[in-house]
C-alpha cells in the first residue's frame, strides 16, 4: 500500500570469484602460516572435512544401533491405560486427541529410554559435570561455526556454554544426550564394526531415508 516515490543509488558493486591459491588464502582459511603449500591446504581441507563428517557417522551408527538393539530385546508390554494418564496429568495442555494420535511413538520412545537405562546401570554408567559442560561447548563451537566462526577464543566458548545450561530446558536436554552418547559408546565397545569409505554422494544417500 505504499504510494510514495523513492530515489536509490548505488554505491557498491560486490561479486564472488574464486581466490587465488597462495598465502593470503591459506592464512585466511587455517590461520597464519599453518599451511604453506597446496598440498599441505587441501591435506588440511581433507582433514577438515573428515572431522565435520564424524558426528553424521556417529548418528548413523546411533540409528543402526537402536534398531539393532530393539530387535533383539523384542517387543515387551507396558500399563498403557495407566501411562496415558500419567501423561494427561503431567502435561495441562496436552488433549486425549493428541495423546491418542501421537501415543504409539510415544511409547516407542520410551521403550527404547528403559533400554537406555538398563544397559548404562548394567555398566555403571555416571555423568560428570564435566561431560556436561564438554556437550555444551561442543554444541556452541557448532553454532558459531554455522556462522563461519570458527577458532572461536575458549573462553568466549565457555561463556556461552555456561548461559546455555542456565536454561532448564536445554540442560534437560543436553543431560539426555550426553547419557544417550554413553549408551552408544558402550555398544560401539562391544559390537565388531565393519568401516567403509565411500564417497559423499553415497554417504548422503544413507539419510534419504
Amino acid at each position: 500500500n505504499v504510494t510514495s516515490n523513492f530515489e536509490m543509488t548505488v554505491t557498491d558493486i560486490t561479486h564472488l570469484q574464486p581466490a587465488e591459491l597462495n598465502q593470503e588464502l591459506f592464512d585466511n582459511v587455517f590461520g597464519k602460516d599453518v599451511v604453506k603449500t597446496e598440498e599441505e591446504y587441501f591435506a588440511k581441507l581433507r582433514e577438515m572435512i573428515a572431522h565435520q563428517l564424524v558426528p553424521e557417522s556417529d548418528y548413523k551408527f546411533s540409528i543402526d544401533a537402536r534398531a539393532a538393539i530393539e530387535k533383539a530385546v523384542g517387543e515387551f508390554d507396558l500399563p498403557d491405560a495407566f501411562l496415558k494418564r500419567w501423561v494427561l496429568a503431567t502435561n495441562e495442555n496436552l488433549t486425549v486427541e493428541t495423546l491418542e494420535a501421537d501415543y504409539s511413538k510415544m511409547i516407542a520412545d520410551l521403550k527404547w529410554q528403559l533400554i537406555k537405562d538398563k544397559i548404562a546401570k548394567a555398566n555403571d554408567t555416571k555423568i560428570e559435570t564435566s561431560d556436561i559442560e564438554e556437550y555444551a561447548k561442543k554444541i556452541t563451537k557448532a553454532q558459531f561455526a554455522q556462522y563461519g566462526m570458527v577458532g572461536m577464543d575458549d573462553e568466549l566458548v565457555a561463556n556461552y556454554a555456561k548461559d546455555m545450561l542456565k536454561k532448564e530446558e536445554t540442560l534437560k536436554g543436553i543431560i539426555e544426550k550426553v547419557a544417550e552418547n554413553k549408551v552408544f559408546d558402550i555398544v560401539k565397545a562391544n559390537v565388531k564394526l565393519e568401516t567403509k569409505e565411500i564417497s559423499i554422494e553415497d554417504f548422503n544417500k544413507m539419510f534419504e531415508n
